[in-house]
């Protein structure tokens, strides 16, 4: 029998989907990641991809373990291929970790963080553009 305690509530609906992306975590929480010679890093940055999206935040499937509560900064791309356009630059915290599988892969449950007033309206478009069926 489930109880209140059982469910998950999300306040924005989540729309599934797979673009390729990067991330960089911010230099104040760079000291909890440790990158191993496998991670194709370039600037940096580590590959991704985006596996579902909301108003509230984004599902990351990477093959990097990064801890809860460690901030980064995610370019949402085009394509996989270098020089992809940048579809959507944001800032996010990392609220879950979950490993999914024995890779390893993990997904990452985010929120974006902080946001201002300018990458509120450009997250929000990106969100009517993907519910809207201008991505998929």
């Amino acid at each position: 029998m489930a109880t209140d305690r059982d469910l998950v509530a999300r306040r924005t609906q989540r729309s599934d989907l797979a673009l390729p992306l990067r991330f960089k975590v911010f230099e104040t929480d760079v000291a909890q990641v440790r990158f191993t010679s496998m991670v194709d890093l370039k600037d940096g940055q580590v590959r991704g991809d985006l596996v579902d999206l909301s108003q509230g935040g984004l599902g990351i499937l990477t093959t990097v373990f990064v801890p809860r509560k460690a901030a980064m900064t995610v370019e949402l791309l085009g394509n996989a291929e270098d020089g992809a356009p940048v579809l959507l630059e944001c800032r996010v915290r990392i609220q879950t970790v979950v490993m999914t599988d024995r890779r390893p892969a993990y997904m990452l449950g985010t929120s974006f963080w902080p946001v201002d007033e300018s990458q509120k309206a450009a997250i929000e478009a990106f969100v009517a553009q993907v519910e809207g069926g201008g991505l998929v």
